[in-house]
């Protein structure tokens, strides 16, 4: 997703897998969780119209409500309102201390979340932040 602004460049720095976020219920699956909880959409660019086609065209019952953030999809999805395919990083937290669960999700897996850098003016200090950040996420 290159950067959809004039006289800006813009760099991939990070691909991570999405997960299926739900609240906490037992014997859960994707298809459980599709057809009794609404589904929390475009709280995070770039992969939400594919899935959300193929989503629809395999559950034509799906109910869906956008959400522009993904920390109010995640308090959505603790409150039990509904669920959401989120970037993994994006839950660890709430996953630590049990307010979400992840569920197995054929969907998910073929979907990759991308973060990107976008650059406009080039300053000394913007170059110094660029290069500390690239190093410091090639050592995670």
């Amino acid at each position: 997703m290159p950067s959809a602004y004039a006289n800006t460049a813009s760099i991939v720095v990070d691909e991570e897998p999405i997960v299926l976020a739900g609240p906490i219920v037992e014997r859960a699956d994707e298809a459980f969780l599709l057809a009794n909880y609404r589904l929390l959409t475009h709280n995070h660019p770039g992969y939400w119209e594919a899935l959300l086609k193929k989503l629809k065209q395999e559950n034509s019952h799906l109910k869906t409500m956008t959400v522009s953030q993904i920390e109010v999809t995640k308090r959505f999805i603790e409150a039990g309102l509904g669920i959401s395919y989120l970037p993994k990083s994006m839950v660890q937290g709430e996953l630590l201390n049990r307010k979400l669960n992840i569920y197995p999700s054929a969907a998910a897996k073929k979907q990759m979340s991308t973060t990107y850098l976008i650059e406009k003016v080039v300053t000394d200090e913007a170059k110094l932040f660029k290069r500390f950040f690239l190093q410091h996420d090639e050592k995670d």
